[in-house]
């Protein structure tokens, strides 16, 4: 969710995972994807909304300690949430930097 103080306005992001995109996030050997895809969805909205942020302070929040950190330090040693991780290290520089690449 994200609300915006100035206008008082509240949007909402939510995403259905199908069976090819819970595959990726490693349905195939684990019984629970909840690191995963919470940290799925924390990238994605942060790439979604970052343009209605430029100028502004921000705060992401997640519920899931292991998504929290791995997006702080930009690595874990989950192979998907490593990669998850990069992506947002890597567009939150280009977004600091005002060079915009995803």
């Amino acid at each position: 969710m994200k609300t915006d103080v100035l206008t008082n306005r509240w949007e909402f992001f939510s995403i259905e995972l199908r069976d090819e995109h819970v595959q990726q996030l490693g349905e195939t050997h684990k019984s629970q994807l909840i690191f995963e895809a919470e940290t799925l969805a924390a990238v994605l909205v942060f790439m979604l909304w970052s343009d209605s942020f430029e100028g502004r302070l921000g705060h992401l929040f997640v519920d899931n300690e292991g998504t929290k950190f791995s997006l702080r330090r930009g690595v874990s040693d989950n192979e998907c949430v490593n990669k998850l991780a990069q992506a947002f290290a890597k567009h939150v520089c280009s977004e600091v930097e005002g060079t915009g690449d995803s």
